[in-house]
């Protein structure tokens, strides 16, 4: 109640090196056997920040080179892009707009916006390829948008713009393009992982299946290759990894904890045990 009832929510920006600096300077207090940062105490170190974003953010997804942070916000149907240089500008400038209830310092809101981008209705999560564009699910338009980066990805088009929309079935959640959330996108492959898949496939009980729905991305035009049912549970972050990256045991000795490929103290070693 009251969650959407502000036009703008925030942004946690976190100085994680200046924190490490804070633990090890000894300002924490310890709970449960976990080393704590006051509130007080990040705002007074300056490694905490706000920055205002569209009304109920979904998504906050890191471009491959870092530059830009993309956050959607699904009751607004643009994507915001932060610049990153633009966050440490507005930092070491304190432009600042104001405090939050809490006191923590909110940066403004144009200081740090690289650009915004209107892609649809209910704009969710984001991932890359590796030819400097962004994929966006949208969750009430049930599609994914596809749309430039700017520079330094498309030096001839400086501007964040909309070029391609496909089709899913139905309302799409998380979506995965190949390593696309990594430094090292491989573009090619997209999957939608959609929560809803109402007629699309055989109804064999009273649960409706998800959809999982493969689309190819290698092109100008996204094309929508595969449909695939999946189990009951919506779908959630997932990685789709280049095959020679998972080194897997096919089989664990007895006793071997597969996470760490050592025995455990607490293994039995014989029937007798």
């Amino acid at each position: 109640v009251g969650a959407s009832q502000l036009d703008f929510d925030y942004l946690h920006l976190i100085n994680w090196k200046k924190a490490e600096e804070v633990v090890a300077a000894g300002k924490f207090t310890e709970l449960n056997g976990i080393r704590v940062i006051s509130l007080e105490t990040a705002i007074a170190e300056g490694l905490l920040f706000l920055a205002p974003e569209p009304r109920s953010p979904h998504g906050v997804d890191i471009a491959p080179k870092g530059d830009y942070i993309t956050v959607s916000g699904k009751l607004d149907p643009h994507t915001t892009v932060y610049g990153f240089d633009r966050i440490l500008k507005a930092i070491e400038g304190k432009t600042f707009e104001g405090k939050d209830r809490y006191g923590i310092p909110i940066l403004k809101f144009d200081a740090v916006v690289a650009g915004k981008v209107e892609l649809g209705a209910g704009p969710l999560h984001t991932q890359y390829d590796a030819q400097g564009n962004a994929y966006t699910s949208l969750y009430l338009e049930s599609a994914v948008a596809k749309w430039t980066l700017g520079e330094p990805y498309h030096a001839a088009d400086k501007a964040f713009k909309l070029v391609d929309k496909v089709s899913i079935h139905y309302n799409i959640g998380h979506l995965a393009t190949t390593q696309g959330d990594t430094m090292d996108p491989q573009g090619k492959y997209l999957i939608a992982m959609n929560k809803r898949s109402i007629d699309r496939h055989t109804n064999v009980g009273p649960l409706h299946r998800q959809n999982f729905q493969l689309i190819d991305i290698s092109g100008a035009k996204m094309e929508l290759l595969a449909d695939m049912a999946i189990g009951f549970g919506e779908p959630h972050y997932a990685q789709m990894v280049k095959a020679d990256t998972i080194k897997a045991h096919e089989v664990s000795e007895p006793g071997v904890s597969p996470a760490s490929n050592t025995r455990s103290p607490n293994a039995i070693a014989s029937e007798k045990d």
